[in-house]
């Protein structure tokens, strides 16, 4: 315990010493400079604080270049706290992104008549009933409610009925023969 008092004291009487030689040596003109320099540091940095802001927040050149002469002229005493009573609430990004929630649930409704061939995964529209790019059936009639369903659907959503899965082999296999047809007929036609 008497070390670590020991310490103290010294650590005490080390930091007065040069504290008791810098006031010493330092007139109250060059300290009076130094709290200047400070200042109009401090000064300059709430400036560019200000136009980094003041840019981010709005497009209107009036507000921004008032924004800015405000904390310029009132200095940052007077001129930051009444800038920060009169500007934008919220940046332009957080306004677009409030936006762009509004508009997002819009766009989902437009994605839901897409859907991904279970052959290709080429994107089709749900009311598509043959995919454009692999020829597959996409959609078939229920057997019993004649509605259109999905071809990898187990059972019909409206009706409740199991539909086979033999229908998708068979036109799987079509597909497939439709396909070596189309390369035969193209390497006649280009030879």
């Amino acid at each position: 315990m008497d070390t670590i008092l020991s310490l103290l004291a010294s650590l005490q009487q080390f930091f007065g010493q040069i504290f008791s030689f810098i006031s010493g040596n330092m007139s109250i003109d060059l300290g009076l400079k130094i709290v200047l320099g400070y200042f109009f540091i401090i000064w300059a940095a709430f400036i560019i604080w200000v136009i980094k802001d003041i840019t981010n927040r709005t497009t209107n050149i009036f507000i921004q270049t008032l924004s800015i002469f405000l904390v310029l002229l009132l200095t940052p005493i007077f001129g930051l706290p009444i800038y920060l009573l009169i500007r934008p609430r919220t940046t332009l990004l957080e306004q677009f992104y409030e936006e762009g929630d509004f508009e997002e649930g819009e766009g989902e409704d437009e994605w839901e008549d897409f859907h991904h061939c279970p052959h290709c995964n080429h994107l089709v529209s749900s009311e598509f009933r043959f995919c454009p790019k692999c020829a597959i059936e996409l959609t078939k009639s229920c057997t019993a409610c004649n509605k259109q369903i999905r071809t990898e659907w187990v059972i019909c959503p409206y009706c409740g009925n199991k539909e086979e899965k033999v229908k998708e082999e068979v036109v799987v296999k079509k597909v497939k023969k439709e396909k070596k047809e189309e390369v035969v007929k193209v390497e006649i036609e280009e030879i």
